[in-house]
């Protein structure tokens, strides 16, 4: 990376620093943060002469005071306090309802907390108004606590002594830094996001504060670099004139290229496996095609010398980025799409293919405040949506379409892979007979099985013990070799220690391409990116290591049916969300489709899926495994009670962390643990769709059943109506059994008894078969002999049925209720 290139970006993440400093107390009196900042920068990152031109971008980052500067017409200065304008006006709005009021005296309050970006958020399911917060947290609290928005009250604030405590341990940091090394670009980025991501950006009371000082420094430094490889292709180095001379002509040049990837069969990647070794195997493929995409995303992002900042968002199978709109910069896009679906052709068929595009946009679409009818930023969403719909359907040119149809021979004979059923690249499985077909498997997926195995041993271990993923030029031996894909061809994955990764640095650094870190910030791994996966893997019993399908069985004991409680769920609606905007039909709906808060959306979503859903896990010690969690949907395995329990906790957990501004519907399946794994998929996700109908935010339970020509499934309920009618009543019937045990009474405790009511229950005819019922518990009656508590417990059981079967709704949530008594009641054995 070239000096110029990498001033501007130390420059660019570093010129809002002094806003910490400030809020402490601990800058110089009369200063303000510009002053601030770069007093403090100064100390820290060096005297040479390229090392305070980055302090001088910081001083003057504020047009009044850079014209007053004398700094050179071709400083990085001119550029970096455009892109701070820039990225201010895209984001600092008034609140909704406001307009341009003012609130008396002192306009801005040091004290301010990060507002939410649910805030604003306007659906048909919640328009409170309620508002929720941030606490003030940095470091490595995040990595070990969730960190849920909390109602804003009057005594909330952020006092001096915490940012007082941010900023000492984030100059500790810093110091750490070789600020000539472009190496440490990641460190910086990684240190910025542990302490700035709950730092407001702005404290004007009268505008919303839900854009975190990190992200704006971040959107100031990939807007900076756009800008500045722009002018670098036209030849520009007078900053100063061609931004001053005519600034409105200037922000509508296009000079960025907003950019999108979407890849395409994870579901089929995903699930077409066998059930042996089910899990580890699901593990490693979804975590492999998250690295897939890191991997092309820091491909396009080094080559054309930028930083991770430039990466607005990637999850959920995609990622957006901001490019400059230069020839150099569409050209390479172009390869890394050709060569990168070649690559996925190569490897996995036509299995995988990844959409990637863009479109030009200017500063002027990026700060518009207005919902006007074209040339708006969500036009350029648009576009670039349409560009990636016609590459899907034009995936192949002619002459692969021809290859496509020529026979292959198959590499290993009629062997085919157990776990994928490809035929190629076959290796024998230790310790299994040469002559069973079963113990064959591809390389690959053998890797992926092993990926998998690694991610489970290190969901919970610390930082200097766990697993880093290193990228690497050629083949390691001993290790994974999984193959990612590169513009250049190929890199392969490897998993190392952090000890293991530092002596590789030392011994070969030129074979280390980037390195991951899983959830922790690893010391001494200077280029290492954090990444934040839901990982979580635990099963009473089996401590250490990979959990299987069968350990969840063995850990429901020998009572209850032996099924395994498979959990997908979606978030509702969120397509629409991002289509039709934040405030969705609210008058003012267009001040707030900003490019930074689409971006804080999407990144907030996914830190939750990924992140958090870790933290709920282990608050309730759960017996699950995370298998997927991404952008905005996860698949989850675990016994199957445990999963029903553990989804109406995080759904809890996901409305406090919206403020009840988004929902989620979800389908929970119930199978055997040798249930082939893709027909496990596919039936809990056709749960899930049932659960999506009419108003969503709804629970799909048991399995789908055929009704006059239709799939419906008879168990689908709202949230409230399962925590608060469904589950007291099992509640109340698995209770009436547990008395019936201790009193040694013959009513309403016998398994058949519940059978014979459930049978009852489901009769269409209601009158005959209410009848029926009624004699069925009358059976029951204790008589005369039995004790005051008994017959008053039998009495209150007989009203309770009675009422419950009468009422159209009731009796539908009491057949779920003894369902799920069935399930949890009946002995072990054949079932």
């Amino acid at each position: 990376m070239n000096h110029i290139k990498l001033r501007l970006i130390w420059s660019g993440l570093l010129h809002d620093i002094g806003k910490v400093i400030l809020r402490s107390g601990l800058g110089e009196a009369g200063h303000n943060h510009s002053q601030s900042g770069a007093r403090e920068i100064s100390n820290i990152i060096g005297q040479t002469e390229e090392q305070q031109s980055v302090v001088e971008c910081i001083r003057y980052h504020h047009m009044r005071e850079l014209l007053q500067s004398g700094l050179p017409s071709d400083h990085p200065a001119w550029i970096i306090c455009e892109a701070d304008n820039i990225a201010a006006g895209t984001d600092r709005r008034n609140k909704p309802g406001e307009g341009d009021a003012a609130v008396s005296g002192y306009r801005f309050d040091a004290h301010k907390r990060l507002d939410s970006i649910f805030n604003i958020v306007c659906t048909q399911r919640n328009k409170n108004n309620l508002e929720h917060e941030y606490p003030l947290v940095y470091g490595k609290h995040d990595e070990q606590h969730l960190i849920t928005p909390i109602e804003r009250t009057a005594g909330g604030k952020a006092d001096r002594e915490q940012y007082a405590a941010i900023w000492r341990n984030l100059a500790t940091d810093l110091h750490s830094i070789d600020w000539q090394d472009s190496n440490y670009l990641n460190s910086v980025y990684g240190i910025l996001d542990s302490y700035l991501s709950y730092v407001p950006s702005n404290t004007d009371q009268t505008q919303l504060a839900d854009i975190s000082l990190f992200d704006h420094v971040s959107l100031t430094t990939a807007v900076a670099c756009c800008i500045h490889d722009c002018l670098e292709e036209r030849g520009i180095r007078d900053y100063r004139s061609f931004i001053l001379n005519d600034v409105q002509a200037f922000r509508n040049e296009p000079l960025f290229f907003l950019a999108h990837a979407d890849l395409s069969g994870i579901q089929d990647f995903l699930y077409t496996i066998s059930s042996k070794q089910a899990l580890k195997s699901l593990r490693g493929r979804s975590f492999y095609l998250e690295l897939i995409l890191e991997q092309i995303a820091d491909e396009v992002l080094t080559s054309l010398e930028l930083s991770r900042a430039n990466l607005l968002y990637n999850g959920g199978g995609g990622f957006f980025m901001l490019l400059p709109n230069t020839e150099k910069a569409r050209s390479l896009l172009e390869q890394a799409y050709r060569r990168i679906n070649q690559w996925l052709y190569n490897q996995f068929a036509v299995q995988l293919y990844l959409g990637l595009g863009g479109a030009p946009a200017t500063a002027s679409q990026f700060m518009q405040q207005e919902d006007t009818s074209a040339n708006s930023l969500r036009d350029v969403y648009r576009d670039v949506s349409r560009i990636i719909s016609v590459q899907k359907l034009q995936r192949f040119a002619a002459g692969e379409i021809a290859t496509l149809f020529t026979p292959v021979k198959p590499a290993s004979g009629d062997r085919e892979c157990r776990v994928c059923g490809q035929s190629g690249q076959l290796i024998q499985v230790k310790g299994t007979d040469t002559s069973d077909t079963d113990a064959y498997i591809c390389q690959t997926c053998h890797a992926l099985i092993e990926l998998g195995t690694s991610l489970a041993k290190g969901s919970a271990q610390s930082p200097e013990t766990s697993c880093v993923f290193v990228v690497l030029k050629d083949m390691h031996t001993g290790n994974l070799n999984l193959p990612l894909p590169s513009l250049t061809g190929t890199h392969y994955l490897a998993t190392m220690t952090p000890a293991q990764t530092r002596k590789l640095l030392i011994r070969e650094p030129e074979q280390i391409v980037r390195i991951y870190s899983k959830n922790h910030g690893v010391s001494g791994l200077s280029i290492a990116t954090r990444l934040w996966i839901a990982d979580y893997n635990h099963c009473i019993g089996k401590e250490d290591g990979a959990v299987e399908f069968k350990d969840f069985i063995e850990a429901l004991g020998d009572k209850g049916i032996g099924r395994l409680g498979v959990l997908r769920a979606d978030i509702d609606n969120l397509g629409r969300l991002f289509a039709e905007g934040l405030r969705g039909d609210a008058p003012d709906k267009g001040m707030y489709e900003t490019l930074g808060r689409s971006a804080v959306l999407s990144r907030s979503l996914s830190r939750f899926f990924r992140s958090h859903m870790n933290h709920i896990a282990v608050e309730g010690n759960r017996n699950l495994v995370i298998v997927y969690s991404g952008g905005d949907d996860l698949f989850m395995v675990g016994p199957w009670q445990e999963m029903i329990d553990f989804t109406l906790d995080l759904r809890e957990k996901f409305r406090q962390f919206t403020g009840d501004k988004l929902s989620f519907s979800a389908g929970i399946g119930m199978f055997r643990p040798d249930f082939p794994i893709s027909r496990m998929a596919e039936i809990t996700g056709d749960l899930e769709t049932q659960a999506k109908q009419g108003e969503k935010d709804q629970i799909a339970l048991f399995g789908l059943e055929s009704s006059s020509g239709r799939t419906t499934c008879k168990h689908v309920y709202t949230w409230s109506d399962l925590s608060d009618h469904v589950l007291p009543m099992r509640d109340f019937l698995l209770e009436s059994l547990k008395l019936d045990n201790e009193q040694q009474v013959q009513f309403a405790a016998s398994m058949s008894f519940m059978y014979k009511m459930l049978h009852l229950l489901q009769s269409p005819d209601e009158k005959l078969s209410l009848a029926r019922l009624m004699y069925l518990i009358a059976r029951r009656d204790p008589g005369n002999q039995a004790s005051i508590t008994v017959k008053e417990h039998y009495e209150h059981l007989r009203k309770n049925l009675y009422t419950w079967a009468t009422n159209k709704q009731t009796r539908k949530h009491l057949i779920t209720a003894i369902m799920l008594c069935v399930y949890s009641s009946r002995k072990r054995g054949g079932n």
